[in-house]
């Protein structure tokens, strides 16, 4: 039967993916394992930064879910977000979902004064 095929197949890649610590899902806050490496780094580098593997470090699976992590950890709903232009068309989007105000900010070139 073709059903029956279809879930012994389903059961083995469930099971085999609960095994796989490299499946494309992970720990959401990252492996553990990572995570001590990189309290040990900083206690190492810079040992007066609080680094604790369980408690403030965080490792995301890219650049949109760490903008988003961010965003959700810095600032609170009605909260103006500055950025320089040209901009990531993923900021004001993003800024737009967790009830933020983004805010593009244009830098000009002055010959004498440099940036302003």
């Amino acid at each position: 039967d073709s059903a029956e095929a279809c879930a012994r197949v389903l059961m083995r890649t469930c099971r085999g993916s609960a095994r796989d610590l490299l499946s494309q899902y992970s720990f959401p806050f990252g492996l553990p394992s990572l995570r001590s490496a990189l309290q040990e780094y900083f206690a190492t580098f810079y040992p007066s930064v609080p680094a604790d593997a369980e408690e403030n470090i965080t490792v995301v699976l890219g650049a949109t879910e760490g903008f988003a992590v961010c965003l959700r950890a810095l600032c609170s709903p009605g909260d103006i977000v500055a950025f320089f232009q040209p901009f990531h068309e993923l900021y004001p989007a993003q800024c737009k979902i967790w009830g933020l105000t983004p805010r593009a900010i244009t830098l000009y070139s002055d010959e004498h004064a440099g940036w302003r």
